[in-house]
């Protein structure tokens, strides 16, 4: 048997990140890529791939890109330890946080 070949429509040639998201687009990422620093200021790694899985692990975060910025929604289970950010990391501010409650 030979196996089926994908479609050229359905290839990403190489996945996207945040960086190339534009303004409409919502997307989302495992929580480790959200960093916040040492004033509880937090940032989306600008590299970070945008994923596609299904289902989605807990620790998710969803994000929408808008005119004024990055708006992300995390659930209430997630946690982050503010740190100092290296001058090397490359990060994008986001604008707002939300948080979901878990249903029970």
């Amino acid at each position: 048997m030979t196996p089926a070949k994908l479609p050229d429509t359905l290839r990403d040639v190489k996945p996207r990140k945040v960086a190339d998201t534009i303004i409409g687009d919502r997307f989302v990422l495992y929580s480790v890529e959200m960093v916040v620093d040492l004033e509880g200021s937090c940032y989306l790694y600008a590299d970070a791939e945008l994923k596609l899985t299904s289902p989605l692990p807990p620790l998710t975060l969803w994000v929408e890109r808008r005119e004024d910025g990055f708006h992300v929604t995390v659930d209430e289970e997630n946690g982050w330890v503010p740190r100092e950010i290296g001058a090397k990391e490359v990060i994008i501010p986001v604008v707002s946080i939300t948080i979901t409650k878990k249903a029970k």
